[in-house]
C-alpha cells in the first residue's frame, strides 16, 4: 500500500512539473506613468507587464535602492509581502500577475515629513520572476521624490508691471523666494519661454542665489532691448528651475509683453482703382498699425503717369496728412477734374515720401508702396466720315439745297 502511495505521489509530481515545463515563457517588463512626485502623497504608478498572457501565476519581486528610504519616504502597495514560495529571494517584496492576466499596477506613494530635504531618489528594479517568466530589458526605473516642505517661487516685486517698453526705460523687478527660511544655499535658473519674443529681446539675471538663513533673493531687474526695428507687441514667459540645494520649484510662470518704441507702420489702400473724369471720386485710407504718442505726418507724393495734380485731379488734403497722437486713421479724397477734351485714360500714382524725402514724413515706419488710380475720359471721340461729298443731297457752302 505504501508503495502504491509513493508511486502515486511521484506520478502526480511529475505531472505538475510537466505542466510547468509546458507553460509559455512570458517576458516581464516594468513602466511608470511619471518619474517624479511630491513628498506629500505624490503617486507614481508602476505597471508590470507580460509580453503575453500566461497559463500560470507569475510572481515578480522588486529591489529598491536610492537615497530615499523604503517605508519612511515612500510605500509600495498593494503587494504580496516578502518570501514568495515561488522565488528564492526572501528579502524582496513581490506581486503576483494571475494566470490569464497580462499586467498589474502598483502605487509608489510619497510619505510626507516635516524635514526640509534635497531631492531624493528611488531605484526600482525587477529582482526575480517565477518559472514561466523571463526578465526583459526594460526592468529598471529611476524615480525622484521632491520635497514639498520648501517651495521655491518666482514673483514680481510689489508694484511692478509685466509690460516692458523696448527702449529699456521701463524695467520690472523680480524676486526669488522660499516658503521657509533656508538652512543651506539654493541656486535657481530663470528660464525664458518664448511666445513671439526671443531671448535676445530682453536682458535679465539668468541665475539667482538664495543664501542660507534667508527666504528671499535680492531683487533683480528685467528690461527690453531696443533693436531699432518696427515690431508688433511681443510676449514671453519666465519660469524657474532649481540648479542646486533643497526644495521644489513652484511651477508658476510670469507672462511679459514688450511694446515697440519704433513709430507705427503706415499702409495705404483705396476703395476703387478707376474713376470717371466728370467728378469721379476715389477714397484713400491711411492707416497706422497702432496708436502712437506723437502726431504722425504722412507725406503723399502724387506722381501722375500722365495725369496732372490740380489739372486732371484734386485732393482733399495737402501733401502732408496728419494723424493725431492716439489716432490710427485718416482719409483722403481724390476727385477727377473734367477738362472737356477728348484724352486717353490718365493714371494717378500716389506714393509715400520717406522720412528723408521732400517734404519728409514724420513718426512713421513703412514699406515701399504705391496706389494707381485711373481717370476714365468721358468725352466722345470724333466721328470719322468719308472725304467724297457728291449727289443730290449735297450742296456747296453758300449754295441752297433745293
Amino acid at each position: 500500500m505504501l508503495r502504491l502511495l509513493f508511486l502515486f505521489f511521484v506520478a502526480f509530481s511529475t505531472c505538475i512539473n510537466n505542466i510547468h515545463a509546458q507553460c509559455t515563457t512570458s517576458t516581464v517588463t516594468i513602466n511608470v506613468d511619471a518619474t517624479s512626485m511630491l513628498e506629500n502623497a505624490g503617486v507614481i504608478k508602476l505597471t508590470t507587464t507580460l509580453s503575453e498572457v500566461n497559463s500560470e501565476d507569475i510572481h515578480v519581486s522588486f529591489k529598491f535602492d536610492g537615497t530615499a528610504t523604503f517605508g519612511t519616504d515612500y510605500s509600495f502597495e498593494p503587494n504580496e509581502g516578502l518570501n514568495s514560495a515561488e522565488l528564492t529571494n526572501t528579502d524582496q517584496y513581490y506581486i503576483i500577475i494571475p494566470a490569464g492576466e497580462k499586467s498589474k499596477t502598483v502605487n509608489i506613494t510619497g510619505l510626507d515629513d516635516s524635514t526640509v530635504e534635497q531631492e531624493e531618489t528611488i531605484e526600482v528594479e525587477i529582482g526575480e520572476v517565477s518559472s514561466c517568466g523571463l526578465i526583459g530589458s526594460s526592468n529598471k526605473r529611476n524615480l525622484r521624490i521632491n520635497d514639498d516642505d520648501l517651495i521655491i517661487s518666482l514673483s514680481l516685486v510689489s508694484g511692478q508691471d509685466t509690460v516692458l517698453e523696448e527702449e529699456g526705460s521701463l524695467k520690472s523687478l523680480l524676486q526669488v523666494s522660499s516658503s521657509e527660511t533656508l538652512t543651506e544655499d539654493v541656486e535657481v535658473l530663470i528660464n525664458f519661454l518664448p511666445v513671439t519674443a526671443s531671448a535676445t529681446d530682453v536682458a535679465y539675471t539668468s541665475t539667482v542665489k538664495l543664501n542660507d538663513g534667508t527666504s528671499n533673493s535680492s531683487p533683480f531687474d528685467i528690461y527690453a532691448i531696443d533693436d531699432n526695428l518696427y515690431e508688433e507687441t511681443e510676449t514671453f514667459y519666465l519660469t524657474l528651475s532649481i540648479l542646486s540645494g533643497p526644495g521644489v520649484a513652484s511651477g508658476d510662470s510670469i507672462a511679459f509683453s514688450i511694446t515697440d518704441n519704433d513709430p507705427p507702420k503706415v499702409t495705404l489702400s483705396v476703395d476703387t482703382t478707376a474713376i470717371e473724369e466728370n467728378g469721379g471720386v476715389a477714397v484713400i485710407t491711411i492707416k497706422l498699425s497702432r496708436p502712437f504718442d506723437k502726431d504722425s505726418k504722412i507725406a503723399l507724393n502724387y506722381e501722375g503717369l500722365n495725369a496732372l495734380f490740380d489739372v486732371d485731379f484734386e485732393s482733399s488734403s495737402t501733401e502732408i496728412v496728419t494723424i493725431s497722437a492716439g489716432d490710427t486713421l485718416a482719409l483722403v479724397t481724390i476727385t477727377a477734374i473734367d477738362d472737356l477734351l477728348q484724352d486717353p485714360n490718365e493714371n494717378i500714382v500716389v506714393q509715400l515720401n520717406s522720412t528723408t524725402g521732400s517734404p519728409p514724413s514724420e513718426n512713421i515706419s513703412f514699406d515701399p508702396q504705391l496706389l494707381t488710380i485711373q481717370i476714365v475720359d468721358d468725352e466722345n471721340p470724333p466721328v470719322a466720315v468719308a472725304d467724297d461729298y457728291s449727289g443730290d443731297n449735297c450742296v456747296l457752302e453758300g449754295d441752297i439745297l433745293s
